[in-house]
Parts: C-alpha cells; sequence; structure tokens
C-alpha cells in the first residue's frame, strides 16, 4: 500500500512538473507569436488627427509641416491580407513564410565569426583618406562587411514574366529575378508608363510588414500609400522588390542560422537590391537614365544603405527611418544579446555595429538625399530628430553639398507622401542636373 501511495505521489509530481514545463514553454511561446491585442491597431478605422498640435522642438528644428493629405485620406497602417479590409489576398504568401525557404537554403558557416569581431574594434578608426579616390573607402569597406555584403559578380537575370495589370496611366508585371546570391532568386513588380518613355528609374522599397504589391497599388493602400504607383504616374519606371519583412508576423523565421555566417538580413536583401541595380545599368533603354532608390521605413534604412555601398545610386529617398538613427545598426555583436522587439527571436543582431543615420549620409554625399518625415512619427524624441538632421546638414554643407540634401516634413504619421516628394526628387534628378 504504501509502495503505491509514493508511486501515486510521484505520478503527481511528474504530471505537475510537466504542467509547468509546458506551461513556461507556452509563455515562452506566446511572447514569440503574433497575438490580436499586440498587433497594430488597423488604422484604417482609428481617428487619427493630422490636425494634431506638433510638438514646439520639431517646430522650431523643422518647420510648419505641409499638410498633404485630405479630410477624408485615412491612414491604413494594417498590411496583412487578414487584417486590411480588402478581403482574401489574391497574391503569393511568399510575402510571410514560402521565400525564407529559399533563404534557409543559404547558410553559411561560423567561419568570419571572429572577423566580425576585429571589424567592430576599428569601427570608424580610420580617418578620411586624402587626395584622389574615395576618401572613405575605409568606412565604406567596413559598412559592407559588417553588413555581410560580400563582392558578387553582377546578376539580375529575369527568370520569369508576367503582366498582372494595366490600365491608362501604367503596365504593371510581375518578374522573378536572380540575386547576386546565385542560390536566391526572388520576386518583384515593375510599374512602367503606359503612354511614354521613362524618363528615370525608382527602386521603390516597401518597409517591415508591406509589401511590393502594396507599393505599386495593387493591394489596398497601407502607410506606402502605394508611393511606386504615384511614380509611374509621374513618368518613372519602377522596380518594387519582395525585401525580408522581418516582422512580427514573421516569428517562424528569425531564428535561422544565418546569424552563425557572415550574412545578415540585410545582406540577402541589399544582394538582390544590386542585382535589381545590375539590371537597369545592363539595360540598353534604362541604363543611361538618372537612377533613385526610395524606401519607407525598413525600406528607408536599405536605400540610404544600398546608395552607401554602390556609386551608381544617384539619389536617395529615405522615408520614416531617419527615427531609427541610433538603433539602424545596434551594437550587439553576441548571440546572446536581448532583441529590440520581445517577439523577435536573434534573427535581427547578427553581427553589426553602431551607424547613425548621420554616418550613412556621410557615405551617401555629395549625391541628392532625401529625408522624408511625418510630423507624428517622431515617438516622443524630437529633439534626437532635429539633433539628427542637423548633423546631415553639417554633413553635406562640409562637402560643399548643402544644396543637394532636403527634408519632406509634412502632417502624417509612419507613411509615405508621394506628393511632395516627387517635386524633390524631380528636381534633384533634372532641374538640379540641367544647372
Amino acid at each position: 500500500m504504501k509502495r503505491r501511495s509514493a508511486f501515486a505521489r510521484a505520478i503527481l509530481i511528474l504530471a505537475v512538473f510537466s504542467c509547468g514545463v509546458l506551461l513556461q514553454k507556452y509563455v515562452g511561446l506566446g511572447r514569440l507569436l503574433p497575438r490580436p491585442d499586440r498587433a497594430a491597431p488597423n488604422r484604417e478605422s482609428a481617428a487619427l488627427r493630422y490636425d494634431a498640435p506638433v510638438p514646439p522642438e520639431a517646430l522650431a528644428g523643422f518647420g510648419e509641416p505641409s499638410s498633404p493629405f485630405s479630410p477624408e485620406s485615412a491612414y491604413v497602417y494594417s498590411t496583412g491580407p487578414e487584417r486590411n479590409g480588402t478581403g482574401p489576398s489574391r497574391f503569393p504568401s511568399y510575402r510571410y513564410y514560402g521565400h525564407y525557404r529559399d533563404v534557409a537554403d543559404y547558410l553559411a558557416s561560423q567561419e568570419r565569426k571572429a572577423e566580425a569581431r576585429r571589424l567592430h574594434d576599428v569601427f570608424w578608426a580610420a580617418e578620411p583618406a586624402q587626395g584622389e579616390g574615395d576618401p572613405f573607402a575605409t568606412q565604406r569597406s567596413f559598412l559592407k562587411e559588417t553588413l555581410g555584403v560580400a563582392d558578387a559578380a553582377p546578376a539580375g537575370a529575369v527568370l520569369g514574366r508576367e503582366r498582372v495589370s494595366e490600365n491608362e496611366s501604367m503596365i504593371v508585371s510581375r518578374l522573378e529575378m536572380q540575386s547576386r546570391i546565385p542560390a536566391i532568386s526572388f520576386p518583384l513588380y515593375t510599374a512602367a508608363p503606359a503612354r511614354e518613355a521613362p524618363r528615370g528609374v525608382v527602386i521603390a522599397l516597401h518597409g517591415h510588414s508591406g509589401a511590393p504589391e502594396k507599393v505599386v497599388g495593387l493591394e489596398g493602400r497601407d502607410y506606402t500609400r502605394a508611393f511606386g504607383a504615384e511614380l509611374a504616374r509621374d513618368g518613372y519606371m519602377v522596380f518594387a522588390p519582395y525585401v525580408l519583412g522581418v516582422s512580427r508576423l514573421n516569428t517562424n523565421i528569425h531564428g535561422l542560422g544565418m546569424l552563425y555566417s557572415k550574412n545578415t538580413k540585410y545582406s540577402i536583401d541589399l544582394q538582390k537590391l544590386l542585382a535589381v541595380v545590375d539590371h537597369v545599368r545592363s539595360d540598353p533603354e534604362l541604363g543611361a537614365l538618372p537612377l533613385a532608390v526610395y524606401g519607407i521605413s525598413y525600406g528607408g534604412r536599405l536605400a540610404v544603405l544600398l546608395a552607401a555601398i554602390d556609386a551608381r545610386i544617384d539619389a536617395v529617398v529615405s522615408s520614416g527611418a531617419m527615427k531609427f538613427s541610433r538603433a539602424m545598426l545596434e551594437e550587439h555583436y553576441g548571440l546572446e544579446s536581448e532583441v529590440y522587439w520581445a517577439d523577435q527571436s536573434i534573427f535581427n543582431h547578427p553581427y553589426h555595429v553602431y551607424f547613425d543615420f548621420a554616418d550613412l549620409a556621410r557615405l551617401v554625399r555629395p549625391r541628392p538625399l532625401v529625408i522624408e518625415m511625418g510630423a507624428y512619427d517622431l515617438f516622443g524624441r524630437p529633439e534626437a530628430m532635429v539633433e539628427e538632421w542637423r548633423a546631415v546638414q553639417k554633413i553635406y554643407a562640409e562637402g560643399e553639398a548643402g544644396d543637394r540634401v532636403g527634408l519632406v516634413w509634412f502632417r502624417g504619421y509612419h507613411e509615405t507622401s508621394p506628393s511632395l516628394v516627387l517635386p524633390v526628387l524631380d528636381h534633384f534628378l533634372f532641374e538640379a542636373r540641367a544647372d
């Protein structure tokens, strides 16, 4: 009887322990998986105030913001077909899951880990070089190595193409393009002016939780405000590639083994964007046209990074990204470091080093740089944003390029305002060149 009682107690203890382990695992998973109460609100129905007061510090630093949107123009935050109010998506699910199979197949070893740590110790240590050549060649090379962008052969071959939409103003096609990483191809959309030859080319980049279908106007409008479609209507040939939407909807892929290689999520995307540039510059008709890159949010980060490492970019529009300034590439080196979103795994912080937005602007100068920012997208740090903007202005002024940097500052949230950006971009690419 005592033996049976002891056995029962042991079973009970084991059951309680197992329940505790399962509960702990469930709670841990709950931190990683998206939850409805954690999801960003669908601002399509939110009462956002585009006439709300702007912080005095921001007014002092940036001036009175423009008001580009009508009262009926709702800001749609949610980009997932499950929340955007447009019904089930008719487009591929690659934006959330499928594309990562290709990425997962491209995993290298951890042999460069020690080299990455060494690079951290010499960050920005070298003085600008004097004389002919690139004065920031050392820093530019350091940035590429830090991001994991290895030199690779030109790419950009089109592996597949289909026309998906056509109207009186533009023709939209879906392409599959070869990255500079041979193991990876990627989808992208082109939007071409329907009635005239393009006068310029723009690589248009969505942000986290976004998609190129949103950029070119194939799906319901979100924070991108379909700026790629606006560019096409303005006479630009638009390339809208899919970039890694490393966000709360993609927690299943954040733990990929890329942290053990020299490659990062930035390098995967930048090698794709370099292939787009290869494709454009090798095209007999497009190659001679001015080439700009315009990105929102994470796409705004990629825009300045791409121009910082590739001199073939003629102008940059970075929207909603300067607010990340000191978090753009954070000083997280170890695999054990904290992630900056609680429901992300370590995928977001491979061997990054610290770059301010102004540091990257230094690598873009003297090419035109347009910073786009909504007045209500300051996240409570207007003084820091003003300081960063003044640092960028100073860098351009020191390089005798003060007339090549501009600020598009408007009454808006984390969104683009192509109606305000287009005249500025046109000026830098055409009028200023003519002068």
